[in-house]
């Protein structure tokens, strides 16, 4: 038996296969929550699919400073995502009894609240998930948001139509606003100084709400069918609005323009309604999604359609640009949330082909390598140069920009040609330098001002200052058509 028992090999623990099997079971689950980059090889444009809720996704937000994702789905569930390795590291089930419409957080990334049509509104800590304070209401809430300081946290109801703000600290209600939309209100936000809060609604128009008065500021009434979100730039200056309509309106909120003019429309992107718009920061890029299935990314300033992104196979709920301008953040009905590396989207040629349309010119920076556009009547110094590099680096002109092309086309490096072509002004200086010497004894007056004028220009062209060496080149060509024939012609009187 011994023999026997030795040919068996070594007795195996149960238990241990027990654990083992769960560890494996454990990791095949986390590399099924795990989200994946399905885009093609060469795809300029990358995306990656975050795919763990069961029902239509309503809401998607970055925060954290962009690394980390937060959803809100009809399945009552909310998640916390990681952007880089796309795995949820949080996910609180049942947080709503019935579709959490809304979920919104601080900047500090440790405060969120959420609100759906279970009548209750969530304020949650984070880091534990645990529920800091609750609330319910007499109707359906269909939209919330927190103050960028986490003390505040505004909603808007349904068929009530009110909009409510609490005092997230003191757990209590500061104010409602009975009837404050003529419909339902459908997006509600604090505007960057905590000082405002905007709403839209299904009644065609966006409202301000000035927070110190306790009164409705600002009324905006531009679409022709609901407007569905809207969007406000960190120095409040620009304000976007998307509605049914089809269309996208930029509001100049900061000098009131929009009274006299109206606001900047942009339409046909889109085929269908749609759902949701976010500006950047800096109001310069719009991306809007659309119950079209499509996410449409805008050049707000040449009002120029930069990119048509596809990838959803039904609505379009919501969609979020990045604080870098890099990402863009897009939920659906189809249950996906995606994440949109346009990085790399100015290289992109359907982009340059669309900038070159509309009037401008995309030209790659000698000195960063990096694209930039400028307009077709755009009059620079030197044109091959961005204007950060030329901020970076002012004493580069259009001689520079010559110097640098040579260098390309040749076997000289552009410090080498640039040493070649100083030491050359400098020699052809010198020698002007006698002959001005010589002119001035021989008495040859026309000639010794030209030789100066020209030792000048030269001067001026060997510490690259060439506007100086053009107004000196203008002189003197001033001087030799007009200074120089009257002396011909006088001498001629003489002689005659």
């Amino acid at each position: 038996m011994s023999k026997a028992a030795g040919k068996a090999g070594p007795s195996v623990d149960p238990l241990a296969i027990q654990v083992t099997r769960d560890m494996n079971l454990e990791s095949s689950k986390v590399e099924n929550d795990a989200a994946k980059w399905e885009h093609e090889d060469l795809a300029h444009v990358r995306i990656k699919v975050f795919r763990d809720h069961t029902e239509s996704v309503n809401r998607c937000r970055f925060f954290a400073e962009d690394t980390r994702l937060l959803s809100a789905s009809e399945d009552c569930s909310i998640k916390i995502w990681d952007r880089e390795n796309g795995t949820v590291l949080r996910t609180l089930d049942n947080a709503h009894k019935e579709n959490a419409a809304d979920v919104s957080c601080s900047e500090e990334g440790d405060k969120m609240v959420s609100c759906g049509w279970d009548h209750v509104v969530h304020s949650w800590d984070v880091e534990t998930g645990q529920p800091i304070w609750s609330n319910t209401t007499e109707d359906i809430i269909t939209c919330c948001h927190l103050s960028h300081d986490g003390r505040l946290a505004c909603i808007g109801t349904d068929l009530n139509r009110d909009l409510m703000v609490y005092d997230l600290v003191a757990g209590e209600l500061v104010n409602t606003m009975k009837e404050y939309h003529n419909s339902t209100l459908t997006t509600c936000m604090f505007s960057p100084m905590d000082d405002r809060i905007i709403t839209t609604s299904y009644d065609m128009t966006a409202k301000f709400f000035d927070l110190r008065s306790n009164t409705c500021t600002i009324t905006l009434d531009g679409h022709a069918n609901v407007v569905t979100c809207g969007s406000i730039t960190k120095d409040e200056r620009k304000f976007a609005t998307s509605s049914w309509d089809k269309s996208v309106c930029i509001w100049d909120i900061s000098t009131g323009m929009y009274r006299s003019r109206g606001p900047t429309l942009l339409k046909g992107s889109h085929e269908g309604s749609i759902s949701s718009c976010h500006l950047s920061s800096d109001g310069l890029m719009l991306v809007s999604g659309s119950y079209d299935r499509s996410i449409v990314v805008l050049d707000v300033e040449h009002n120029i359609q930069k990119l048509k992104l596809q990838g959803h196979s039904s609505w379009v709920n919501d969609v979020r640009i990045s604080g870098d301008q890099n990402w863009l953040l897009s939920c659906s009905k189809d249950m996906t949330v995606r994440l949109w590396n346009i990085e790399d989207a100015d290289r992109i040629p359907v982009v340059v082909e669309a900038r070159k349309a509309g009037g401008l010119k995309v030209i790659k920076c000698s000195s960063c390598e990096k694209p930039f556009s400028m307009s077709e009547t755009a009059a620079f110094q030197d044109k091959t140069i961005c204007v950060f590099c030329r901020m970076k680096s002012p004493e580069q002109t259009c001689l520079h920009s010559v110097m640098m092309r040579v260098s390309r086309q040749t076997a000289f490096g552009p410090r080498a040609l640039a040493v070649t072509c100083r030491f050359v002004l400098c020699i052809t200086c010198w020698i002007f330098r006698v002959l001005l010497v010589v002119l001035f004894f021989t008495g040859n007056f026309m000639g010794w001002v030209h030789c100066l004028l020209f030792c000048v220009e030269q001067a001026c062209m060997c510490s690259m200052c060439i506007p100086s060496a053009g107004v000196v080149l203008l002189l003197n060509n001033f001087l030799h058509t007009n200074v120089v024939d009257s002396t011909s012609v006088m001498q001629g009187e003489l002689d005659h």
